[in-house]
């Protein structure tokens, strides 16, 4: 296996400072997992590169569990429980394997049978199975577990089975066809009666089955007084087959434009196909949107703990808060001093230690080691995560590729229909039979191939590349509005940093003595503050030896103490910053470390390029000003285009200011950025873990780095040229077309083979034009320097 894949994704190593062999932490976390519980045949099923693993920023609280999984009980009777989960992460057919394996390794587990294609896994267990552990187990491995809210009905696997009807079908009455262009005549008798019949049936269950899909959404338009592309498509389907119908009947040695009509209905179903099947694939794969439904508390009610829906939460409630879960209201703490993170809705880096009787915001999250007891100070209905939570999605909003279909829906169908009527008009002098054969003409050449496959092609196409370079854009719209980015603005917590802090002056560790090692090793490792375990990242192997019998203890809001014939201390040094912490011997400082964010690998190489383009960067984060500011020195990015401190609405706010919705990408992954979304032209996230913000961006990408950001400008600016390019030549042979059928030059034969050419053509246009080839085999290898430290500043 060559260097620069890696060992457990096969995919791609973008980034120099990733794991060895590994592209990502996620990945080399859970290759060494399948090592150590013996499930190294993972690989055998795995059939080529898949995406990275994202490992959860933090336990998910697994309060949601409880009522579908005691339902499942309650219905089982005294057989075994059957209960379905969605599950976000399968990959490929290996992820199957692992997550049947997982589930078949726990006691009472009867049987689990997963559904790739959804993102859902059926279990079947004995009533006193711990479902719980299982969950947590899958988090381990990089799978999320959720309620089963996917919707079932999948409209592009419908479109797909009466794509597989129509191909059939239309395949069958071009071979009947052929024996008309081949001599057949009325005088073959019961041969040609039966060929016609077959040809005129056939193209009319085509229409049938395959022109539904577009009747039933230009009658849903009209009832809303709108008229959709679907419009004109409908209309052309209906009066090409009703003018063959007249064509067939008035000349029975004609055999008209079946075959053309049925043809055209089968490419313009590929297209609806095309257009749909890789966004619903994006979708599955994260778990649904539960938003207000999926947040829950527990309650303290006569000395017993109950889960409830965080609706219920009431003003004076006495809350018990878990170690790592979401505080859903705010309230007041009751207990000593605690740690809470505010990354959520701030981003702020660092934890902050609160003192008893403080009020704490809603969305913190317990940093401590313990549950913590709180009362609530407002209902939920009255907390600042349900704006957040309920802000409005941009669902359906046009991109320019939707207005232009909007624009054809309204122009072309009086368009063509003046123009076969004019035909008609001309002809009509001759004859009825070639009136109605020249009006027929008409409405068969001017078919919209170019609007209703070749256009969908190159987006999904254009989808399918950035998605390789692990960006999934969910909104199809976010192609075109990408076009017309020229700032992008980056959350700076877990979205240019990684959410996490490193020992910025390692030489300070090395310069301690074994034994010193070996204590600071113990004091950090009994906590579960962030600081504690960027020490125990950075301290080599050697010195990771756990002394059980060491008289250790955690000081709420001071660090960890050794009280011993040896005393030793771990805590925050004294001063006014929070990112350095001291390490004690005797009361002598042994080592003052200093904490620093860890940058992404490749964002100061990707800020760079995203200006040399001409794309104006700016940060925007609720993180303290200084922080953000160190930041964006080390990416040279403008000091005023560095803003800290914002809440959610200052976010907005900023947004506003600079009209953010004509030509912002915001790219985020807290809470704090759902309203910034709503005033941004389109947006992402990395945030997969947290469903609610990744359900309501444009796309989420899974990559370690943030090259894919600028792929996907590049990409819809190519694909904006592509369209531009399809839509003249769509233009130039409808006009020709168009002429020879006024003139009453085009036969069903020459129908027959010009509407296919012409669609194969601009076919062959588009998968040149979209770079399939050498996008496929080119991924992008970006360099990049690692954190900020005290030296950027």
């Amino acid at each position: 296996m060559p260097a620069s894949i890696c060992l457990h994704c096969k995919s791609p190593i973008a980034t120099p400072d990733a794991p060895a062999g590994y592209c990502c932490v996620g990945c080399a976390t859970v290759a060494q997992l399948l090592k150590q519980e013996g499930l190294e045949r993972y690989y055998a099923f795995q059939g080529g590169a898949t995406d990275a693993v994202v490992l959860p920023a933090r336990p998910r609280d697994l309060a949601w569990l409880e009522a579908p999984l005691a339902a499942a009980r309650a219905s089982a009777a005294s057989g075994p429980v059957r209960l379905t989960l969605d599950v976000q992460g399968i990959r490929c057919s290996a992820c199957v394997w692992l997550i049947e394996k997982l589930f078949k390794r726990l006691p009472g587990a009867l049987d689990a049978r997963v559904e790739p294609g959804v993102g859902r896994v059926h279990l079947t267990f004995e009533p006193a199975t711990d479902v719980g552990a299982f969950v947590r187990e899958l988090a381990r491995f990089g799978y999320e577990a959720g309620p089963q809210l996917k919707d079932e009905a999948d409209t592009s696997d419908a479109t797909l089975t009466r794509l597989g009807i129509c191909a059939a079908l239309t395949l069958n009455t071009m071979v009947f066809s052929a024996s008309f262009y081949f001599g057949l005549t009325p005088r073959d008798g019961l041969a040609f009666s039966l060929m016609r019949a077959l040809t005129l049936l056939l193209s009319g269950a085509v229409v049938i089955v395959g022109g539904w899909e577009f009747f039933s959404r230009a009658l849903r338009g009209l009832r809303r007084g709108l008229i959709t592309f679907e419009l004109p498509i409908s209309m052309g389907m209906l009066l090409a087959y009703a003018g063959s119908l007249v064509m067939s009947s008035r000349q029975g040695d004609t055999f008209a434009y079946f075959d053309s009509v049925a043809t055209f209905t089968t490419l313009m179903l590929v297209g609806r196909w095309l257009q749909r099947r890789v966004l619903v694939q994006n979708r599955r794969r994260l778990l649904a949107d539960d938003g207000i439904a999926g947040l829950f508390a527990r309650r303290l009610e006569n000395g017993r703990v109950t889960t409830v829906p965080a609706a219920r939460v009431e003003r004076g409630d006495a809350l018990l808060l878990p170690a790592g879960d979401l505080l859903v209201t705010a309230a007041t703490l009751l207990d000593e001093k605690a740690s809470f993170s505010f990354d959520w809705i701030n981003g702020e880096s660092v934890p902050r230690e609160l003192a008893e009787g403080t009020r704490v915001p809603a969305g913190a999250f317990n940093a401590s080691a313990r549950a913590l007891r709180l009362v609530a100070e407002e209902p939920f209905q009255g907390s600042a995560l349900l704006p957040l939570l309920t802000a409005p999605e941009r669902e359906g909003e046009p991109g320019s590729y939707g207005a232009l279909l909007s624009w054809v829906g309204r122009a072309y169908v009086p368009a063509v229909l003046g123009l076969a009527a004019t035909a008609f008009a001309i002809w009509i002098g001759h004859g009825l039979e070639p009136a109605v054969q020249s009006a027929t003409a008409v409405l068969v050449v001017t078919c919209p191939c170019a609007l209703g496959l070749a256009i969908p092609l190159a987006y999904q196409l254009a989808a399918l590349r950035l998605r390789r370079e692990g960006l999934f854009v969910v909104r199809e719209s976010f192609l075109d509005r990408a076009a017309r980015v020229r700032r992008v603005a980056f959350d700076k917590t877990g979205t240019l940093t990684l959410g996490t802090l490193r020992v910025a002056n390692p030489s300070a560790l090395q310069a301690l003595t074994s034994d010193e090692r070996a204590i600071l090793y113990n004091l950090a490792c009994r906590s579960a503050h962030p600081g504690s375990q960027c020490v125990v990242r950075a301290l080599p192997a050697d010195a990771q030896r756990f002394d059980p019998s060491l008289p250790i203890r955690e000081v709420a809001g001071q660090g960890t103490e050794l009280d011993g014939t040896l005393r030793a201390r771990l805590g925050r040094s004294a001063g006014p910053r929070g990112d350095r912490v001291s390490f004690e011997v005797n009361g002598e400082l042994r080592a003052e470390l200093e904490l620093e964010e860890q940058l992404r690998a490749d964002a100061v190489a990707e800020v760079s390029r995203l200006q040399a383009a001409g794309v104006d960067v700016a940060i925007l984060s609720g993180d303290a000003p200084e922080r953000v500011a160190r930041v964006a020195r080390a990416l040279g990015v403008p000091r005023d285009r560095a803003v800290g401190g914002l809440s959610p609405e200052g976010k907005a706010a900023w947004l506003r200011e600079h009209h953010g919705d004509r030509d912002t990408l915001l790219v985020g992954d807290g809470i704090n950025d759902a309203l910034a979304i709503d005033q941004a032209l389109c947006s992402g996230t990395p945030a997969i873990d947290r469903p609610t913000l990744a359900a309501r961006a444009d796309f989420y990408f899974l990559t370690p780095g943030l090259a894919c950001i600028r792929e996907a400008l590049e990409v819809t600016q190519r694909l904006r040229r592509t369209t531009r390019t399809i839509l003249v030549f769509a233009l130039g042979y409808n006009a020709l077309a168009l002429g020879m059928s006024m003139l009453g030059r085009v036969s069903p034969l020459s129908a027959a083979v010009a509407m296919p050419a012409s669609s194969l053509l601009i076919l062959l246009y588009t998968l040149r034009a979209s770079r399939v080839i050498r996008a496929l085999a080119s991924p992008s290898h970006p360099p990049a320097p690692a954190g900020i430290s005290e030296a950027h500043a």
